[in-house]
C-alpha cells in the first residue's frame, strides 16, 4: 500500500496474470493492512491468521515457486509468513492481547 499503492500492486498481479488484478490488488492491499493490525494489537488474530495465510498459500505458488527456495526471489520467507500466520490461526493471540481483555469478566 504505501510502496506501490493500489495501481503499483494492480500492475503486478495483472503481471502475474491474476484475474480482476484491481480488486485483487484491492483485497490483498486491506487483508494485510487489517490482518496486521489485528494480529498487533491481539484483536480478532485467529481471523486474520487465517486471511493472511490463504494469501500466502496464492502467493508462493503464484509469484514465488519459480525462484527455488533460498531469498530474495524464493518462497523462503513466504513460507515463513505462511507457518506465523498459521499458528496465530490455530493458537490465537495469547494472554496479553486485546481480545483477552475484552473478554474478561469485569469485576
Amino acid at each position: 500500500m504505501f510502496g506501490f499503492g493500489l495501481s503499483g500492486t494492480a500492475d503486478i498481479m495483472d503481471k502475474l496474470s491474476i484475474p480482476l488484478p484491481t480488486l485483487s490488488a484491492a483485497i490483498v492491499i486491506a487483508a494485510e493492512l487489517v490482518g496486521g493490525l489485528a494480529i498487533l494489537s491481539g484483536l480478532y488474530a485467529r481471523w486474520a491468521g487465517v486471511a493472511l495465510a490463504i494469501e500466502m498459500l496464492v502467493a508462493i505458488p503464484v509469484a514465488r515457486m519459480h525462484g527455488g527456495f533460498f531469498a530474495p526471489y524464493g518462497f523462503e520467507f513466504e513460507l515463513t509468513l505462511l507457518g506465523g500466520c498459521l499458528t496465530f490461526a490455530a493458537l490465537g493471540s495469547g494472554g496479553v492481547s486485546l481480545e483477552r481483555m475484552l473478554r474478561a469478566p469485569q469485576e
